[in-house]
């Protein structure tokens, strides 16, 4: 599935952020195994 021109956050709905900078950035911890997880679910190659 080739990336979408758009910009299209909705990927990181997939993970709980574990902060926040102001009202409307949000701070994500993520792992190279938790990337990939939702990768698959996505049907995305894994990085």
């Amino acid at each position: 599935m080739a990336p979408s021109l758009e910009c299209d956050f909705s990927y990181f709905r997939h993970f709980e952020p574990v902060d926040r900078a102001g009202y409307m950035i949000y701070i994500y911890h993520l792992t190279k195994g938790d990337a990939n997880r939702v990768r698959r679910l996505l049907g995305m190659p894994s990085l």
